[in-house]
C-alpha cells in the first residue's frame, strides 16, 4: 500500500514537470520569444496556431524602450496594470534566529506551480506585522498584449495549471495518508497479511 502511495506521488510529480514545461514553453514562445511574429516575418505559417490564433499576433517588431516588441503591444508600468499588490516586509537587519511569529513568505519558498517548501518559510515578530503598511511597486517597465491574445493563452495554459494544482493536492493528501499509516504499520496498530507464492520448481 504504502509503495502505491509513493508510486502515485511519483507519478504526479513527473506530470507536473511536464505540464508545467509546456506552460512555461508557451509563455516563451509568445510573450519572450514572440514565435509567432517572427513566424509571419519569414513567411512562415506561426507553428501550432490556428488561423483564428495566427490573426492575433503583428507581422512585425519594433523598437521600444524594452528592446524589440511586437508591433502594437503597449509597454507601461505595473503599477497601471495591477489594480492590487500588498506586499509585506522584513525588519532591518533580516530574520534570522526568529523561529516563531507571523510567517513571511518570500519568493524562495515556492518552488513551483503547486510546490511549496516550507522548510524555507521565515517569521517576523507580531509586534512588526502590526506595525506593517502596504507595500509599493516599483515603477518598471512591462510589455502588455492586447487582451485578445491574453485571453487565449489563458484559454490555454488554464487547464494546464489548473491539473498540476490538482496533482499537487492530491499527492499531499496521499502524504499525509502514508505518513498516518507508516507508524500504525510500525507498531502494529494495523494489522498486516503477508502472503508468500511458492515457486514451483
Amino acid at each position: 500500500v504504502l509503495g502505491a502511495l509513493d508510486d502515485k506521488i511519483e507519478l504526479n510529480r513527473r506530470m507536473n514537470a511536464t505540464l508545467e514545461a509546456m506552460a512555461r514553453a508557451l509563455f516563451q514562445s509568445w510573450f519572450v520569444d514572440f514565435d509567432p511574429v517572427r513566424a509571419k516575418l519569414d513567411a512562415r505559417p506561426p507553428t501550432g496556431l490556428d488561423k483564428a490564433t495566427a490573426a492575433l499576433f503583428p507581422e512585425h517588431l519594433e523598437e521600444a524602450s524594452i528592446g524589440k516588441k511586437p508591433v502594437g503591444w503597449e509597454v507601461t508600468t505595473l503599477e497601471t496594470t495591477l489594480s492590487v499588490l500588498e506586499t509585506g516586509g522584513r525588519p532591518k537587519g533580516g530574520v534570522g534566529g526568529i523561529t516563531s511569529g507571523v510567517p513571511s513568505i518570500g519568493a524562495e519558498s515556492i518552488v513551483g506551480i503547486g510546490k511549496f517548501d516550507f522548510s524555507k518559510t521565515k517569521f517576523v515578530p507580531v509586534e512588526f506585522f502590526d506595525g506593517m503598511r502596504k507595500g509599493h511597486i516599483e515603477s518598471r517597465a512591462v510589455l502588455v498584449p492586447p487582451r485578445p491574445v491574453m485571453e487565449v493563452f489563458t484559454q490555454q495554459a488554464a487547464p494546464l495549471v489548473t491539473r498540476i494544482l490538482s496533482n499537487a493536492k492530491q499527492s499531499r493528501t496521499l502524504a499525509t495518508l502514508r505518513d498516518t499509516l507508516l507508524p500504525k504499520l510500525l507498531n502494529g496498530e494495523l494489522p498486516v497479511s503477508i502472503e508468500i507464492e511458492e515457486k514451483k520448481t
